[in-house]
């Protein structure tokens, strides 16, 4: 994508421009699967993401990273101690209320959104959001095989089992559903 970005002609640069956003989304499932997890809702916290990039164009990323986990605790909270299935269907039904009600009305949504100030061609912006991409992948990998991933796999394999092991297991589920959750909004900043 990286060299593609260099010879693709302006509107294809504007296309390839949602890629890298939206593997962001994608890989929020990635932090969810490995915790055994789930949820419908990623598109959702996105759109939270995209709304605070709108709204704070300074603070768009950062903002959007902490609206997306906050969002996402105060989403999993109530669910927390239920089976996976409880969690996804709750975030589903978030997803759609904040579709209808949130992101279709004029008066949140803003009528544009700034890049930052060093990435304001299209090519500068493609090349920021796969640095960002990046840095994520680099991230999910140590989470994937770094020290948490033993309990995260525990967690997925049996809860029982991780909380004989003395593993928090409300703390981590909630802890993943914020990283999946501010994952999603980062991807919806950026795109």
């Amino acid at each position: 994508l990286a060299v593609a970005g260099a010879v693709l002609r302006p509107t294809d640069l504007r296309a390839a421009l949602a890629i890298p956003a939206l593997a962001l989304v994608l890989l929020s499932f990635r932090i969810l699967s490995s915790a055994g997890m789930l949820s419908l809702g990623q598109a959702g916290l996105a759109g939270i993401g995209a709304l605070c990039a709108g709204w704070a164009p300074g603070w768009g990323v950062p903002g959007a990273l902490l609206a997306g986990a906050a969002v996402a605790t105060v989403l999993a909270l109530p669910v927390l101690r239920q089976a996976g299935l409880h969690l996804a269907v709750a975030a589903a039904s978030v997803a759609t209320a904040l579709s209808s009600f949130l992101f279709d009305q004029p008066l949140f949504t803003p009528s544009d959104a700034r890049r930052p100030g060093f990435a304001t061609s299209d090519r500068a912006y493609l090349y920021f959001e796969l640095t960002v991409l990046l840095l994520v992948l680099a991230a999910l990998t140590v989470l994937v095989r770094g020290p948490v991933a033993l309990r995260l796999a525990a967690l997925r394999d049996s809860e029982t089992a991780a909380r004989t092991a003395g593993i928090a297991v409300e703390a981590l589920r909630l802890a993943v559903f914020a990283a999946a959750g501010a994952l999603a909004a980062l991807g919806g900043a950026l795109w």
